[in-house]
Order: C-alpha cells, then structure tokens, then sequence
C-alpha cells in the first residue's frame, strides 16, 4: 500500500537510498544473531569493544559510543552497564573532568573481542562481501563516501 501511495515520486536516488537502509537493517540482523548463537553478545556490544580497542588508551566518553553503536545515550548507558556486568568494560571517571565518565575496554573485553572477530569476519564475508566484486566494493565504497564524506 505504501509503495502505492508513494507512486509516481520514486526517484532512482530515493530507490536506492531505500536499498540502503534495507541492507543495513538486514545486515545489522544478520551480523547481531550470528555473534550471539556462537558468542554470546550483541553486534551493539561488538563495535562498543571495536572502538573502545582503537580509541586513544582504550577509553571513550559514555557518550561518545552514541553514534558508534546508533543507540541512544541511555540505550548505551543500559549497554555500558550489562558490558561492566560481564567484566568486558569498566567505567573510569576522566582525569580533567570528573563529571566525565569513560568506558575502557578490559583484558577480558578484548580476549571476548578476539573470540567474537572470526564470527564477525565470516558474517561479512558471506553476507556481504561473497555479493561483490572488489571493484564493485571499491564503487560502492566511494559512492558512499561521497554521500557521506568521512570526518576531517
């Protein structure tokens, strides 16, 4: 019914931005049941580590994980506190400030992040990868780049 509504507006840009909010959606989907059937944490929880692994000293504002992971700042905060749970994260008040508080990566959280990247890897490659050719990744790459050009 909504396509039928839509009717007569659909431009290639608007079917192709649709592709794209599709594939996220069902490749997010895809990527979050495989890391929890074979390890037993979110994809959310995943690129918290992800990024907390290569932020500077292994730490991030709370905050900062926000865009990171798409959720809001109280969805990362219920994160942030199931991962300290776990023993994966630790909260640490920022030296300057300390009002700020930070979330680290822990030992255990990066042995969980190493466990969880073949998971990872292999989902990408069979979902995503296995579709395109190099070059046709490398379009798409710089398609997307030029829609959203990368910070700095």
């Amino acid at each position: 019914m909504a396509r039928k509504m839509m009717a007569g507006v659909d431009t290639p840009q608007v079917e192709a931005f649709r592709e794209v909010m599709r594939a996220e959606d069902v490749l997010r989907r895809l990527l979050d049941r495989e890391l929890r059937e074979e390890r037993g944490i979110s994809l959310s929880e995943y690129v918290v580590l992800l990024t907390l692994r290569y932020a500077p000293g292994g730490s991030l504002p709370v905050g900062a994980l926000c865009a990171e992971v798409q959720l809001t700042r109280s969805g990362v905060t219920r994160l942030v506190d199931r991962m300290e749970a776990a023993g994966t994260v630790e909260r640490i008040a920022a030296p300057a400030d300390r009002r700020t508080v930070r979330a680290a990566i822990t030992a255990h959280g990066r042995d969980v992040l190493r466990e969880a990247w073949p998971v990872h890897r292999r989902g990408i490659d069979e979902h995503f990868s296995a579709n395109l050719s190099d070059a046709e990744a490398q379009t798409l790459r710089d398609l997307l780049r030029r829609v959203v050009p990368e910070p700095g």
